[in-house]
């Protein structure tokens, strides 16, 4: 049988204790009181042109008989129009048609178009309801300026008529905004 000569064996008890009182080399350093570690970091900034944004025409329904029944009348972003239910449509060229807006900004720059939450327009007491409200950007809401930092923001949406509409010139507001990212 085989045994490690004694010198060896001291050797390596030697190189244990002093692999232990130096802590294994796992311990952490501490700095001593009065050390200083200095580190410097670097700041960036990108400063860009506020966007703008420009009405240039407004959300358009148009002119409709009085409904037999309830039904709805939606203006696309592309100017289509459609009808369901009781709502009825008369043919008058430029009567209807989504709202336009000109955002203006920083060439090539992202941005999120912002849509109001489905509102009323009013005639007096009498209200009717726009839901269903869309730009013409991608599914997120996003678009990107053109290269002369411009966009045409095209909005539509869907009116819903009730069951005997009352008649009136019906009117209200919404708000569009651009959010760089």
């Amino acid at each position: 049988m085989f045994t490690t000569p004694p010198f060896i064996r001291k050797g390596w008890r030697l190189a244990l204790t002093a692999l232990a009182l130096a802590g294994g080399g796992t311990a952490p350093a501490l700095a001593a009181p009065g050390d200083v570690a200095v580190l410097s970091g670097r700041v960036t900034v990108t400063v860009v042109d506020p966007s703008r944004i420009m009405a240039i025409s407004d959300l358009r329904f148009g002119t409709m008989p009085r409904p037999v029944g309830a039904g709805s009348v939606t203006v696309d972003t592309d100017g289509s129009v459609t009808r369901t239910g009781g709502a009825d449509i008369i043919t008058v060229p430029g009567n209807r048609g989504p709202a336009v807006f000109l955002a203006t900004g920083e060439a090539g720059r992202n941005f999120h178009i912002n849509l109001p939450a489905p509102f009323d327009i009013s005639s007096g007491t009498a209200t009717m309801r726009i839901n269903q409200i869309r730009a013409n950007s991608n599914v997120a809401g996003n678009a990107t300026f053109d290269a002369a930092g411009e966009y045409l923001i095209r909005v539509g949406g869907r009116l819903l008529l009730g069951n005997n509409q009352a008649s009136g010139n019906y009117s209200g507001t919404f708000t569009v905004s651009v959010v760089y990212f």
